[in-house]
């Protein structure tokens, strides 16, 4: 999900088995575009940096003590989805960089 929206834009039973939500918008306990619930009924909860994820002004909507680093999924230190059925949820927190660096690569590919 990508929006500015301050209050939820779907509904946590919406969410079937299998299903995986990304999340960009707001993701405060004052303002978020998914509701709390998804959170509470998602498997697996990751993000690129819970360190910044723990650092917001305001309480993170998404439980922290939850929250495992892609990284750590990718390096094989932490478990992601072990099932088909699971709910994944990424919350990303935006790492500066990390959108750059992306275009960067993309950019460099040989036309």
């Amino acid at each position: 999900m990508a929006t500015n929206s301050s209050v939820p834009v779907l509904k946590a039973e919406w969410i079937t088995a299998g299903t995986h939500v990304t999340t960009l918008g707001p993701k405060t306990v004052l303002r978020h575009e998914i509701p709390a619930a998804l959170g509470d009924r998602a498997d697996v909860i990751f993000t690129d940096s819970r360190a910044q994820a723990a650092s917001y002004g305001e309480a993170h909507l998404l439980a922290c003590d939850r929250m495992v680093e892609l990284g750590a999924i990718l390096a094989g230190t932490a478990k992601g989805r072990t099932s088909p059925e699971q709910i994944t949820l990424f919350s990303s927190v935006g790492l500066a960089g990390t959108e750059v660096a992306v275009a960067a690569a993309l950019c460099d590919v040989p036309h």
